[in-house]
């Protein structure tokens, strides 16, 4: 192993990204949608602008997301402007739940449960490091 951190990383980051867009999108679903339909189910109606704040992107660029998902049936949005979930994007959430189970297995194949834990503290502890050394910024 005389590979540094900052070589893993990436190549960790790239082939999770890869995995998880294949994956998603045999559910007609792209980048950031996931993690859209989840946030909306855990606040059940949110705005444009709760999504972007959430997600760190632009007001615009969130209208174009949730306009697609909108037209393909994912979302809706009522007379408030709160967006909310579909039958049709709930069932895509519990699809994308089991998509991302799969790949946690995929991810911790021939760890030990110990393992799995030591994996995630680490984990954990370079993130707060990092963090920390931002002053606290995301």
């Amino acid at each position: 192993m005389n590979q540094k951190i900052y070589e893993y990383i990436p190549k960790i980051s790239h082939s999770h990204f890869l995995l998880t867009n294949k994956r998603f999108s045999q559910l007609g679903l792209y980048k950031g949608q996931p993690g859209i339909l989840l946030f909306i189910n855990e606040n059940k109606k949110v705005t444009n602008s709760q999504i972007a704040k959430r997600f760190n992107v632009k007001p615009s660029t969130v209208t174009v997301v949730i306009n697609r998902m909108i037209k393909n049936g994912i979302l809706n949005k009522n007379s408030e402007s709160n967006i909310c979930l579909t039958r049709k994007g709930k069932s895509l959430l519990d699809e994308s739940k089991k998509i991302m189970d799969d790949i946690e297995k995929v991810v911790y194949k021939g760890f030990s449960r110990e393992e799995k834990k030591q994996v995630n503290s680490y984990f954990e502890r370079i993130y707060l490091n990092l963090k920390t050394e931002l002053g606290g910024l995301e």
